[in-house]
């Protein structure tokens, strides 16, 4: 899945064009793939090879505030697509979601148009200063219309507009930051103080208090990481609400209801520019390396932070760092201002899997699925075939129980580390108790979870989703792992 960042300013009555940067992980910045980085101040989403720092590809002109050719206003997000193409959220005047195709080193075509462009709104195919914008794996695009108080999905029609399928409603008192659309279809959003995962119905199924959060990704671990001006937090959601932290970047595995203990943190809560100091970040992820890759918002920053003495509390030290602190600019190596977003566009640059089922089976006629995981580096990756299927197939009735197959193969030359499956129950049916087992290939773990966010395998009841965890599956190895329904 491909996230998308999210910017975010607060004026009186409006989102204001403020010091931000957006950056869009193509790969580790310590590797040798490129990173996409939002530009705001200087109205431009650039490409930038992290080893010399150059830039390869940009859109918009540099400085310039326009709505013609090549040209953006305030641009708050940017995500580099599948297929491409980049998809940018262009806030403040414009209104608008564009996808482009890039064309050279500069410029490109847009394809596809969300939002009239200098028109704010709520009507038809209109936005007010959306900072957040996602594709999903459906192809539908989620936004976070920040003005207007609410997230929506599109369907997009090409070339322009679309049909919105899905909508939820913030608060006027509450801004909207960051939205993400996890695996089991529930959504995590940024919304005021709190971080939150509401389900598809809009109710909330999990909160999080804290300072200023301007960005929140689940990882693959099922924790959360989430920037909180000034300082970076990863948490692991238990319950349905956690504690109160103050502003900084951290790890926390909450206990209960409320509390937990800080497994990681990055920044002292003191906004800064020296050692384990940030100022402003608007976002974080966590990387394929184990590193963390932090928008450094008003420092002019990207960097990226070794966390290998997780899980302890010191701060890791600078391994990469995109742009000059203190140097707002647009010359080599420099950003216009705060650096907001940061995103893991490929999984497993470390040979790390993750493979998700979401409702794949649509009872009574369940859908076979196949998906193959190609890492863009190193140079022999692992090529993890997976297909999914069931037994008996075609048209079901009640009570017919229903066995599912999930078969994967290692086509690949390299190792695959750390692979979870995880696949939802379908709707309709209800999961077989102690079915689900690892039933050839390499050993692992079995974990379960009734909201498709906690896998502790206690309160999971009923079972909603499954996560088969197996730590390596070498070149050439194959295995099936199984689960029973029952037609409700």
């Amino acid at each position: 899945m491909m996230k998308k960042g999210m910017n975010w300013l607060l004026g009186i009555g409006a989102l204001v064009c403020w010091m931000m940067l957006s950056v869009s992980q193509m790969a580790n910045a310590t590797s040798t793939t490129n990173l996409l980085i939002t530009d705001t101040i200087n109205r431009r989403v650039i490409e930038v090879n992290p080893i010399t720092h150059n830039i390869v590809w940009q859109y918009g002109q540099t400085g310039v505030w326009g709505t013609g050719t090549n040209q953006l206003s305030c641009p708050y997000e940017a995500t580099k697509l599948m297929n491409g193409n980049v998809l940018i959220a262009d806030t403040e005047n414009n209104h608008r979601v564009i996808e482009v195709q890039p064309t050279g080193t500069s410029g490109g075509t847009i394809v596809w148009q969300y939002g009239q462009t200098g028109v704010s709104g709520s009507g038809t195919n209109q936005l007010y200063c959306p900072n957040d914008v996602q594709k999903l794996d459906n192809g539908n695009v989620l936004i976070v219309d920040s003005n207007n108080h609410r997230v929506l999905e599109v369907q997009p029609t090409y070339p322009t507009g679309g049909s919105i399928v899905w909508q939820y409603n913030g608060t006027s008192s509450e801004s909207l930051k960051e939205a993400e659309r996890l695996v089991d279809g529930t959504t995590l959003i940024c919304q005021g103080s709190r971080v939150m995962i509401v389900s598809s119905t809009g109710t909330t199924r999990w909160s999080y208090e804290l300072t200023s959060p301007t960005d929140a990704k689940k990882l693959l671990n099922g924790n959360i990481l989430i920037a909180d001006n000034p300082q970076v937090i990863e948490l692991q959601p238990i319950g349905t609400s956690g504690g109160t932290i103050p502003n900084r970047v951290i790890e926390v595995q909450p206990i209960g209801t409320s509390g937990g203990t800080i497994v990681w943190q990055y920044g002292t809560g003191t906004s800064g520019s020296g050692v384990n100091q940030l100022n402003y970040p608007f976002e974080a992820i966590r990387l394929a390396n184990g590193n963390t890759m932090i928008a450094d918002g008003n420092n002019y920053r990207v960097i990226e932070v070794r966390t290998t003495d997780y899980p302890s509390f010191t701060a890791g030290s600078i391994v990469w760092q995109q742009g000059q602190i203190g140097i707002s600019g647009s010359g080599w190596n420099q950003l216009g201002v705060a650096v907001k977003d940061v995103e893991d566009m490929w999984l497993g640059i470390l040979n790390q899997v993750r493979v998700e089922y979401k409702n794949m089976a649509n009872v009574p006629q369940p859908v076979v699925t196949a998906w193959v995981f190609m890492p863009l580096i190193p140079a022999l990756p692992p090529v993890l075939e997976v297909t999914k299927t069931v037994s008996p197939s075609g048209t079901q009735t009640t009570g017919t129980m229903l066995t599912y197959t999930i078969a994967y193969n290692n086509i690949g030359q390299g190792t695959a580390i750390d692979v979870a499956f995880t696949d939802a129950i379908p709707a309709g049916t209800v999961y077989g108790t102690g079915t689900a087992v690892i039933a050839t290939g390499p050993t692992g773990t079995i974990a379960y979870s009734h909201d498709g966010i906690s896998y502790n395998g206690v309160d999971s009841t009923p079972v909603t989703h499954i996560r088969w965890s197996i730590p390596t599956i070498g070149p050439g190895v194959s295995g099936t792992l199984q689960f029973s329904v029952t037609i409700k």
